[in-house]
């Protein structure tokens, strides 16, 4: 089964580039996500850049939700 979805490794800035967006795209994957720690804007969305959250391991129920609805990166803003 193909994969059409990609993950940066860490998803930092520093983890992916245009040479590496274009790895990826050549690659054929679909879509890739980075990690920001930010919400997507609602208008179009690079579909080699979306953004992700962070959540712990470790991270207790509510803290998953607060940080998967949006509302921690909300709040660091």
């Amino acid at each position: 089964m193909d994969c059409p979805y990609f993950v940066y490794p860490n998803g930092g800035r520093e983890d992916y580039s245009p040479d590496v967006v274009e790895a990826v795209a050549e690659a054929g994957y679909g879509v890739a996500f980075r990690l920001m720690n930010g919400l997507n804007p609602e208008q179009s969305v690079p579909r080699f850049a979306i953004d992700r959250v962070d959540v712990p391991g470790h991270a207790a129920r509510s803290a998953f939700d607060v940080r998967a609805c949006g509302l921690f990166s909300r709040l660091r803003a």
